[in-house]
C-alpha cells in the first residue's frame, strides 16, 4: 500500500467492506508486488 493512500484506507476499513484478491503474482514479483486486492468499501470525508 503506498503510503500517501493509507489515511483513506483506514477510513473506509472503519465501516463495512469488501476485500478481494484480483492477482497473485509469481515469488519473483517481489514482496510488494505479489498481490493485487480490491478494496471496496465507503469513504465518508
Amino acid at each position: 500500500m503506498p503510503t500517501p493512500l493509507l489515511d483513506y484506507v483506514h477510513q473506509i476499513m472503519k465501516q463495512p467492506y469488501e476485500l478481494a484478491v484480483e492477482r497473485v503474482n509469481p515469488a519473483d514479483a517481489g514482496l510488494h508486488m505479489r498481490l493485487l486486492v480490491r478494496l471496496n468499501g465507503h469513504y465518508f470525508a
